[in-house]
């Protein structure tokens, strides 16, 4: 049913990772390759440092609810330790 209304989960961060770790772990780890060869989301997005680029699609769907992030790239270490919200 679709009510339009959004919806409040309580996870357990020990519990879940419990049972990541219970469910074992694959034998042979994947080989990344740079760059990747997708599948990339349509959307052209500007890095940090001013350059187009686009972003791997979300490897998960949540069912008529687009995923997306606001900001852009940042280098590691380089963002300012700040809220981000309204209000």
């Amino acid at each position: 049913m679709t009510t339009g209304e959004g919806s409040v989960s309580r996870l357990s961060l020990a519990r879940t990772a419990a049972m990541l770790i219970g469910a074992g772990h694959a034998t042979e780890e994947p080989e990344i390759r740079l760059p990747l060869d997708g599948p990339y989301e349509d959307r052209v997005h500007v890095s940090g440092d001013g350059r187009p680029v686009k972003r791997l699609e979300f490897p998960v769907a949540v069912e008529e609810t687009p995923l997306f992030w606001e900001r852009p790239f940042e280098a590691a270490g380089r963002s300012a330790p700040v809220w981000c919200g309204t209000g």
